[in-house]
């Protein structure tokens, strides 16, 4: 996949995105540097030697100047700037956008009232890095929280007609208090904005005639955020298991009435309709579901005849919740008024909604609308097929559900692998950084969460590939690469020791291996790898190195894209190899890659006798640029062992287990982010 500045986005939306993997755009929360860990004597009879690499060195950036001494009062009262506008009732709110990624992805911007009652959204378009902007047009008084969500991501919670499944909560970016610390919206604390990041989200006040400005959305990498409001899985379900259904309904409306064969939904009294933004905050009116008999046509005209002259804006058979239904639309003087007559067995249901200000809202309940069991009595003459609600994404499998287990193959053939190499293996990796979910899911949830996860999605490999062993692997990146200089002008923090260390002790005691990845940025590779080095000489811990973000003299990570040389990669591997000279375990070194220019001279590369080389696919989007890629880097010079990245919320679609062993050769590590 080779990517390129001028890729159209009017060509297609997912060209973009394939092309690129995230990287920092966006600062990342550093900590302090911590010095390397004291070395306990090892349970091994050698003594580990780092071996000088000839990496060229970079001249230091010098520190920056000690920030004005902040307030004492938490949370500080924050002082954005205000512009006038010559609105009469209502305010704006105007900002940056950052991301983790070379490009900016299109973007769902919210601002969503502290009180709940209301929320506004605009779309922005995929840009290069920058300045990009957002406004936010007509914005009632008040005080409100702004957050950012990559507006093509799945989005989660649809069930039934839309589709997809529920998550924990998605990946997204806000206006916290460290953005307004790093806009300047209040004193930063003496150690500066990112010694101790505060990720809550800043509250945004809203004025008449007046815009709020720089309300960035640059904090991405605080805990999870809510659900965006008009994301229908944060909304409530009301089932009736009798008539056999579900729906789901905005936050703020309530079940009205719920008798025998109809229930209406409506706003909570009393009713504050915001403003109508699109799909976002419904207005005053309200939706029912009732069951009756007939036919849906019959009923259809009988409904037409009853009501006012008005217009049919839409009339026509379409999918509803895995059957046909007859989608009518009316435009009459009181509102837009909407059905679904869909026939289900003998009965029909009957969904309808009026609303004064579109008919988004009800759009996403149709949406969330899915069919239970059958209805009680259940007709003895059946014709439509009852609706199979769709897997979850994560993890993911081939296996269809009901199907009988295959025999076990004969698996004595195959000879048994090595002590910890790669070869006769196949290694399953959930890849992050264990403090938080900004940079994958190793770090989205608990250890124990995490591990169950992972032998779910280690396990479908297992079933495809029953002869070869496959090994569950924590890829920790330890080394992260920001946006920022830090107060060593390295452009990059550490991973504790202490959280390195339960995380390395854990996998210990699970049987789990562990990939510690680098993420250079200004700082010399060799300084990075002498960090590491006493945990290399632990049994199954391996290395990875991200050329992406090791940049030069006057480069930023996320801005600048990094590279690495073939030279510099045989100075690793001679490193590694021999540490495992000492240590008599072969050692792994997995190279990301996702563009032709991250590595310079791959002709140079050697093999080393007791280093795996893996290269790493990289970069999400489609199934067809990411296996292209993968085939590119199989026919160049370096290539010993194929690695394969997934990105759960982002590869459109994500590729199925069966998809990722099709590839030729099947990859040897399988890396889920």
């Amino acid at each position: 996949m080779k990517r390129g500045i001028g890729v159209l986005w009017v060509v297609l939306v997912a060209a973009s995105l394939v092309a690129c993997r995230p990287v920092a755009t966006q600062p990342q929360a550093p900590t302090a540097t911590p010095s390397p860990p004291a070395s306990p004597t090892p349970p091994y009879s050698y003594t580990p030697t780092l071996t000088p690499l000839s990496f060229p060195t970079p001249t230091p950036t010098p520190s920056p100047t000690p920030p004005p001494t902040p307030t004492s009062v938490w949370p500080p009262p924050l002082t954005p700037p205000y512009t006038p506008t010559g609105d009469l009732a209502t305010g704006r709110i105007r900002g940056r956008l950052f991301f983790p990624s070379e490009f900016i992805p299109p973007l769902a911007v919210y601002a969503v009232a502290t009180d709940g009652s209301r929320f506004y959204r605009v779309d922005t378009q995929m840009v290069p890095p920058g300045e990009p902007s957002y406004e936010i047009p007509i914005v009632k008084p008040g005080t409100y929280h702004v957050y950012g969500y990559p507006a093509l991501l799945p989005s989660p919670g649809k069930e039934g007609a839309g589709g997809g499944v529920e998550r924990e909560s998605p990946f997204g970016g806000a206006y916290s208090y460290l953005a307004a610390c790093e806009a300047g919206h209040f004193p930063p604390p003496p150690e500066g904005c990112w010694e101790n990041p505060q990720h809550d989200p800043a509250p945004v006040e809203v004025w008449a005639g007046q815009a709020v400005e720089e309300i960035n959305v640059y904090d991405w990498y605080g805990p999870s955020l809510p659900p965006p409001p008009d994301d229908t899985s944060a909304w409530p379900t009301y089932t009736d298991e009798q008539l056999a259904y579900r729906i789901r309904y905005p936050p703020h409306w309530e079940v009205r009435s719920d008798r025998q064969g109809e229930t209406t939904f409506g706003p909570t009294y009393p009713p504050s309709p915001p403003p109508y933004q699109g799909r976002g905050s419904p207005g005053e009116g309200f939706a029912s579901v009732r069951v009756t008999n007939g036919d849906p046509e019959e009923l259809a005209d009988e409904l037409i005849g009853s009501l006012p002259p008005g217009e049919v804006v839409s009339r026509e058979w379409l999918p509803f919740a895995g059957h046909q239904g007859l989608h009518l639309v009316l435009d009459l003087p009181e509102g837009q008024f909407a059905w679904w007559f869909v026939l289900r067995y003998e009965l029909v249901y009957v969904v309808h909604a009026v609303t004064d200000s579109g008919l988004g809202s009800f759009d996403q309940m149709v949406e969330t609308f899915a069919f239970l069991d059958s209805p009680q009595p259940v007709p003895t003459d059946t014709s439509a097929p009852e609706p199979t609600l769709p897997p979850s994404p994560m993890p993911t499998s081939d296996a269809p559900p009901g199907d009988e287990p295959t025999p076990a193959p004969d698996c004595a053939a195959n000879p048994a692998p090595p002590h910890s190499t790669i070869a006769g293996r196949r290694l399953v990796a959930f890849y992050g950084v264990p403090i938080g979910r900004g940079l994958g899911i190793l770090g989205a949830h608990d250890v124990q969460t995490t591990l169950a996860l992972l032998r779910e999605q280690a396990e479908a490999y297992s079933q495809l590939d029953p002869c070869v062993e496959v090994i569950p692997i924590f890829h920790t990146v330890v080394t992260i690469a920001d946006a920022h200089p830090g107060e060593d002008g390295d452009y990059n923090h550490r991973l504790s020791p202490e959280t390195l260390r339960s995380w390395l002790d854990t996998a210990a005691a699970e049987g789990v291996w562990v990939v510690l990845d680098i993420q250079a940025a200004r700082s010399p590779l060799a300084t990075e790898l002498s960090v590491v080095e006493f945990y290399l000489y632990e049994p199954n811990v391996h290395l990875a190195i991200d050329p992406e973000f090791i940049v030069g003299e006057g480069e930023i990570p996320g801005t600048n894209l990094g590279r690495i040389d073939g030279e510099t990669i045989n100075a690793v591997q001679a490193w590694l190899n021999s540490i495992a000279e000492n240590t008599g375990e072969r050692k792994i070194l997995v190279i990301h890659q996702f563009d032709d220019r991250m590595v310079v001279n791959k002709d140079a590369i050697q093999d080393y006798p007791l280093v795996d080389l893996v290269w790493d696919a990289d970069g999400y989007g489609g199934p067809g640029a990411k296996t292209g890629d993968y085939n590119q880097y199989r026919g160049e010079p370096g290539f010993e062992y194929g690695g394969f990245k997934l990105f759960y919320d982002l590869d459109t679609p994500l590729m199925t287990p069966g998809q990722v062993m099709a590839l030729d050769p099947p990859p040897a590590v399988i890396i889920y982010q």
